[in-house]
């Protein structure tokens, strides 16, 4: 029962703390009305200048368009991509944030020609801009797509999401995009404090793509490993002899995962924590 408490206690730290849209204008509108602020096209031009006729501008193959996906909405984004040219970009920035964290981008995007690109996440520091994921855009209707992406930030530093549209030869075509939010997940910078106040166990590496290790500490000779998802729902149970367990988690899907170490014979936990899946 505690650490049912204590997952649910993260899960509403996430949806109510840590779970709010870092993303100012992620649905390019505002009680219905077309708003173009706080984005930016490749040519460094603050989108309002498109919901202002009275202010002249070169679009940059940029345009928003009354093609919205399932959720609902009046406006989305849309690139042109023209062959043999530079990519269509639309650009917001995040400050703010420091540290390491890990952010899950959400994005709704509909390539229904021959275009070419998709979403980026990445950072911009001193004016220079390094990229740290790319979700492409592929499907032809509406798609929703998401990603778990770590982020290392000093306080001067900002988090970079670009949209983008190419097209190669005399080929052209358009991407929209909609509904993009971009979510702090979880504060990586303190997480062997966090995860390991018995030093019972360790986990290792974390984050991790395929396999955890969970060296066990302990003069006990059995353990029971309890392993939960997010919502609290025990994924998998494993009892063990073994000071150190090695855990396949091909099948998992990325997020954020928590464990709980117990003594088997005495039903006495020692530890508990979280984890990251990439």
């Amino acid at each position: 029962m505690r650490f049912l408490i204590f997952i649910l206690s993260f899960v509403f730290s996430i949806h109510f703390g840590f779970g709010q849209n870092l993303v100012s204008n992620g649905d390019f509108e505002y009680n219905g009305t077309l708003n173009c602020a706080t984005w930016y096209d490749r040519c460094e031009q603050e989108l309002t200048y498109l919901c202002d006729t009275l202010i002249p501008g070169d679009p940059c193959d940029v345009g928003f368009y009354k093609d919205t996906p399932p959720p609902g909405g009046n406006w989305s984004i849309g690139l042109t991509g023209v062959g043999n040219s530079f990519p269509a970009l639309a650009n917001t920035y995040i400050t703010g944030q420091s540290g390491t964290n890990l952010y899950q981008l959400n994005i709704w995007m509909k390539d229904p020609e021959q275009a070419f690109g998709g979403a980026h996440i990445g950072t911009l520091s001193n004016g220079k801009y390094t990229e740290s994921k790319t979700v492409p855009a592929e499907s032809e209707v509406w798609a929703f797509y998401s990603v778990l992406d770590t982020l290392k930030l000093q306080s001067t530093d900002s988090i970079q999401i670009s949209l983008s549209a190419f097209a190669g030869g005399p080929a052209f075509g358009n991407i929209y995009f909609d509904k993009v939010e971009l979510f702090l997940l979880d504060s990586l910078t303190s997480i062997a404090n966090i995860d390991h106040p018995s030093n019972f166990v360790s986990v290792y590496p974390n984050p991790a793509i395929q396999y955890i290790t969970l060296d066990i500490q302990d003069l006990n000779k059995e353990h029971t490993i309890y392993l939960y998802n997010i919502t609290g729902q025990v994924i998998q149970t494993l009892l063990t002899s073994d000071q150190s367990v090695t855990l396949n988690m091909k099948s998992w899907g990325s997020g954020l995962y928590f464990y709980r170490v117990e003594r088997t014979k005495e039903k006495r936990p020692i530890d508990q924590g979280k984890f990251i899946v990439q």
